[in-house]
């Protein structure tokens, strides 16, 4: 990657980088968010443990260097599995070709996603190979060096950690407001910083 990147300086904008995530009612909130000022010899104040809550979304996010291309919310009790991700690279294909027009025509994009079982399953990589979709493979167990692992998900759960929605459909509407609150720049940074962890 390091040496495509050193041949061609624009090979970072071809590639689309995708994975999934949940998305809970309630998170809560980090350490850090709950941390409260005490003053000196006072007692910590005593905490319950809280858990997740069971109401949760599955999100599936693509994204380059200029932001979000595809995402969609998978129906409730749905996970990924391979035809349900080989439907969703169909949907993938069809929002690259309406919103990134030069992306098709000239066919140079590059899928990244991870090694998960339905992402490597026989189905989706013939599929791929049918299509003529360059894949650029992930390290196995590197989830420090997937866009969406270290900058879209960590990013738009900060924003969801600590509050509560009680509806499938508030879940859905306030982390997609999150994620549209990402500015553009942010993404460029993410690619940027992605080449550095690469190294």
């Amino acid at each position: 990657m390091l040496e495509m990147t050193r041949t061609d300086p624009e090979w970072k904008d071809k590639i689309i980088t995708g994975d999934e995530t949940w998305v809970y009612g309630y998170d809560p909130e980090t350490k850090r968010q709950s941390a409260e000022w005490r003053g000196q010899g006072e007692p910590r104040p005593k905490k319950s443990r809280i858990l997740k809550s069971r109401n949760k979304v599955l999100l599936v996010a693509f994204l380059e260097n200029k932001g979000i291309v595809h995402h969609e919310y998978l129906p409730a009790g749905q996970t990924v599995i391979k035809e349900m991700y080989l439907s969703i690279l169909r949907r993938l294909r069809e929002a690259i070709r309406k919103k990134r027009p030069e992306k098709w025509t000239n066919g140079h994009w590059i899928l990244h996603h991870d090694n998960a079982r339905p992402h490597t399953a026989h189905l989706v990589t013939s599929f791929l190979a049918k299509n003529g979709t360059e894949i650029l493979p992930q390290p196995p167990y590197s989830p420090d060096i997937a866009p969406n692992d270290f900058f879209l998900f960590p990013k738009l759960k900060a924003v969801l950690k600590g509050r509560h929605f009680d509806t499938r459909e508030d879940i859905i509407e306030k982390s997609l407001l999150a994620l549209k609150s990402i500015p553009k720049e942010a993404y460029k940074n993410c690619f940027d910083n992605w080449e550095k962890r690469w190294r």
